[in-house]
């Protein structure tokens, strides 16, 4: 399934607005684990250096459970 980067990151960054931290953090984790093998518009790279920025920038996300 293709995902598009920017409104993936659009519904995490939402998530984290509106204190849902649990919330974003499992959509990322789920992100993360998905098959990048496949024909997508992301690589894993990408989607784990914005997992480790919203890690920086938001410590409550920080809280939950970091899978990389």
């Amino acid at each position: 399934m293709r995902v598009d980067p920017m409104r993936f990151r659009a519904i995490v960054v939402l998530c984290i607005l509106n204190g849902s931290f649990k919330e974003a953090a499992a959509l990322m984790a789920e992100h993360l684990r998905r098959d990048y093998s496949q024909v997508s518009m992301e690589s894993r790279e990408r989607a784990a250096a914005f997992d480790v920025y919203l890690h920086q920038s938001f410590p409550a996300y920080a809280a939950h459970e970091r899978i990389h």
